[in-house]
């Protein structure tokens, strides 16, 4: 899979994040706008993202799941040295070369990386039988940073003594990221699938040594628009420069598709807000575009680093930015279908990514919540 990350400072934007299949990034010195997108099963070069001058600054390669002791590790279906990924590999140095970040993401959907391994013990502490094969992994490869995707309950000691651990052996310079879901950046409690408090860990000395969080924008988890969500966010505590608004780029890939303009507007308007606005994430890379209308994954991703590297827009006053239009993304029919039988948005989302679309069984575990 491949994720595209757009980010943004006070310059350009610069990111690029690659993700089960491929993800792209692009993210601004010193905020950052984030694009996530993945790959079908042939191989889609990386090579037009620096050719085609897109403007992408990271990209993530995923996902990574721990599936046993001693090294049992995989990158989606197979071995992250496996001659499957030869040609990701290499153009992933090419784009290296040219500036771009390497990253890989791990967890997700898939769960049991976290709570069933790295951190299976009554205290949480990292279980090195599970860390030190994931720790040659990515030395080995030579990547610049690892998002963790958190997708199953954990202490919120778990997060942090896998953070700690992961800087004190890769150092500074060692990109470092997270996932939550959009509800996660709007309470002080828990709001998502990770079973832990962003607020209350983002003001750890761990959390903080957090480079930036790449926000899971959909599947229901946005309340209200893309800008009043992120807005919400902001209000509860968090830095703009450190949360990028991820995004579905085509509707084949997840609930919650916004259409490429509402995207460029919106990131107008956040970009007017917050001059240090953190970027946008596109998920995922292969067909991005398609339902917009272009024809090569690299197009949207060009077409949001023009919105995040394009020259800075003009202050309005609050008068005419109160008739802005606001964007807001479709609300996943299973969540809709629970919501209509009483239960709350955000549980309603969480139960039906937890039961991985399944709405029998998201009923199933709303009822025993």
């Amino acid at each position: 899979m491949l994720e595209l990350l757009v980010t943004k400072t006070p310059a350009p934007f610069e990111l690029l994040r690659l993700q089960d299949a491929l993800r792209l990034l692009h993210r601004l010195p010193p905020g950052a706008s984030h694009i996530e997108r993945h790959t079908e099963d042939t191989h889609l070069s990386l090579l037009p993202l620096i050719q085609q001058n897109t403007g992408i600054t990271h990209v993530i390669l995923a996902a990574l799941h721990i599936n046993g002791p001693d090294g049992d590790i995989t990158l989606n279906d197979d071995n992250p040295n496996s001659t499957t990924y030869d040609r990701t590999w290499d153009e992933a140095a090419q784009l290296q070369k040219a500036g771009v970040k390497i990253m890989v993401m791990m967890g997700g959907a898939a769960t049991g990386s976290y709570a069933g391994r790295l951190c299976a013990s009554s205290d949480s502490s990292i279980q090195d039988s599970y860390y030190l094969p994931l720790v040659s992994t990515i030395k080995f490869h030579k990547v610049d940073g690892i998002d963790l995707d958190i997708e199953e309950a954990v202490p919120l000691r778990c997060a942090s003594n896998l953070v700690r651990r992961i800087r004190a052996d890769f150092g500074s310079k060692f990109i470092i990221t997270m996932a939550p879901v959009a509800s996660d950046f709007t309470t002080t409690g828990v709001g998502g699938l990770s079973g832990f408090s962003y607020y209350r860990f983002d003001q750890t000395a761990a959390g903080k040594s957090v480079d930036w969080y790449n926000g899971q924008y959909y599947s229901g988890f946005v309340e209200g628009s893309l800008e009043e969500s992120y807005q919400a966010a902001i209000a509860t505590g968090f830095s703009p420069k450190r949360v990028v608004m991820g995004l579905i780029d085509n509707p084949n890939d997840g609930s919650g598709f916004v259409a490429l303009s509402d995207v460029i507007a919106t990131v107008e308007n956040l970009k007017e807000d917050y001059g240090n606005f953190g970027g946008v994430d596109g998920w995922e890379y292969f067909d991005a575009g398609r339902e917009d209308g272009l024809s090569r994954p690299w197009m949207w991703a060009k077409q949001i680093g023009k919105t995040l590297f394009g020259s800075s827009a003009v202050k309005r006053d609050w008068v005419e930015r109160r008739d802005r239009k606001l964007h807001t993304p479709s609300m996943p029919e299973g969540v809709a279908a629970l919501m209509a039988k009483g239960h709350g948005q955000i549980a309603a989302a969480r139960a039906m990514r937890m039961a991985k679309g399944d709405e029998g069984e998201a009923e199933r575990i709303l009822a025993e919540s």
